[in-house]
C-alpha cells in the first residue's frame, strides 16, 4: 500500500486557477527529457485537477503558466522564482533541474489552494546535496522496517510503476537522490548472515550423518569413513 503524497492532484477551485491551467509556453529553454517531464507533470496536474488538456503553446499566451529560462547568476542551479502577473502563472529558473523544482513547488502552491496573484516565491537550495536514506533489501524486506515490506524492491525486482511516482515525489520535495549505500551494506549483511546460517545448518546435517554412521559402524563393528563438508 502506497500514496501519491501531495501529487494525487484532487480537484481544485476552477474559478482560481483554471485561467492557468489552459496553455503552456516553454520560454528559453530547448526540449530535452527535463522540461518534458516537467511539461507532462504540468499537463498531467490539469487534466486531474480541472478535466481539461494543456495546451503548448509555441508564442507567448496572455494566460496560462509560462516556464521562463533566467541567468543563474540570478537563482543558481537549482533555485526558482514563481509569481504570477495578471492571468499568467511564471516559473523562472537557470536549468531544467530548477525548473523541475519550480514545477512541483507551484503545483504545491495550487495544491494546497495558497497561489494568489500576490504570491511571489523565490527559493535557492543552501544544501547542494540532500537525499533520504532507506534501508529497503532487494528481497522487499526493510532493515529494521516496522510498517511491512518495501514497495520499492520485490524478489531482487524494482517495484517499477511506484518507484516511478517516488521519484516524483523526490523532486517535489527538492530532493534530488536516494542514499543507497546503506540498503547495499544492509544487503551484504543480511547475505552474510544467511550465508553463515546455511553453514551451520550444513554441518549439523554433518553431525547427524556422522553420528549415525558412529552408531551403524558400532553395530556392525566396523571402521567409518567421513570427510568433514
Amino acid at each position: 500500500m502506497w500514496t501519491q503524497c501531495w501529487l494525487d492532484y484532487k480537484a481544485a477551485n476552477k474559478d482560481t486557477y483554471g485561467k492557468y491551467f489552459t496553455t503552456l509556453y516553454v520560454d528559453g529553454f530547448k526540449k530535452d527529457d527535463v522540461i518534458s517531464t516537467a511539461s507532462d507533470e504540468l499537463a498531467r496536474a490539469s487534466l486531474s485537477m480541472f478535466e481539461r488538456s494543456l495546451d503548448i503553446d509555441i508564442s507567448a499566451p496572455n494566460k496560462g503558466i509560462i516556464i521562463k529560462k533566467t541567468g543563474q547568476e540570478l537563482l543558481g542551479e537549482e533555485g526558482y522564482h514563481i509569481y504570477a502577473d495578471g492571468d499568467i502563472a511564471y516559473i523562472e529558473a537557470g536549468t531544467p533541474q530548477a525548473v523541475i523544482y519550480g514545477v512541483f513547488r507551484f503545483l504545491a502552491l495550487v495544491r494546497t489552494d495558497a497561489f494568489n496573484d500576490n504570491t511571489d516565491v523565490t527559493e535557492i537550495p543552501s544544501n547542494p546535496i540532500r537525499m533520504l536514506d532507506h534501508w529497503d533489501n532487494m528481497d522487499g524486506s526493510i532493515e529494521r522496517g516496522y510498517s511491512g515490506n518495501s514497495f520499492f524492491f520485490e524478489n531482487n525486482h524494482d517495484g517499477g510503476y511506484a518507484m516511478k511516482h517516488f521519484e516524483l515525489i523526490l523532486a517535489a520535495a527538492l530532493c534530488g537522490s536516494v542514499c543507497a549505500g546503506f540498503t547495499l551494506n544492509a544487503a551484504d549483511a543480511k547475505a552474510a548472515k544467511e550465508e553463515k546460517k546455511a553453514e551451520k545448518k550444513a554441518e549439523s546435517a554433518w553431525l547427524t550423518d556422522l553420528a549415525a554412521a558412529k552408531k551403524q559402524a558400532a553395530a556392525a563393528k566396523k571402521p567409518i569413513l567421513m570427510f568433514s563438508p
